[in-house]
């Protein structure tokens, strides 16, 4: 084992810390979190592990193609993140949204029934109100 405390180390140590930071989500918030995080994350690990160790194998070109390919999955990475944090407020407010309409209903629906209870008499455009 051939370890170079250079470029490739930095890549790798910074892989090593998205991929754990990407498995601590599944704790952090767990909402947001999916199981497909966790074999991302095992990868992430895995790939850095290979950079930290065998890095010092790459010439600058295949580096830097590296480093290109790191930062467009951390790219995807980071907008399917932003992504999901969006569709969980998302359906916050729908799912808030329903129980204000629910409760609005439950409440006409017993000041409906006093009414009716009172007065015998239907009327029919009470129902499109």
């Amino acid at each position: 084992i051939n370890i170079n405390f250079g470029s490739n180390f930095i890549l790798g140590f910074f892989v090593s810390i998205v991929g754990i930071s990407l498995y601590s989500i599944r704790f952090l918030n767990p909402k947001v979190s999916e199981e497909k995080d966790i074999f991302f994350s095992t990868l992430f690990l895995l790939y850095s592990g290979i950079i930290i160790i065998h890095g010092w194998r790459l010439d600058p070109i295949l580096f830097f193609s590296q480093v290109l390919i790191v930062f467009l999955a951390l790219s995807f990475f980071s907008e399917n993140l932003n992504l999901r944090v969006q569709l969980l407020k998302q359906k916050k407010k729908v799912n808030l949204k329903r129980n204000i309409v629910k409760e609005n209903m439950e409440d006409d629906f017993t000041s409906n029934a006093k009414i009716d209870d009172e007065d015998e008499s239907i009327d029919i455009f009470q129902i499109f109100r």
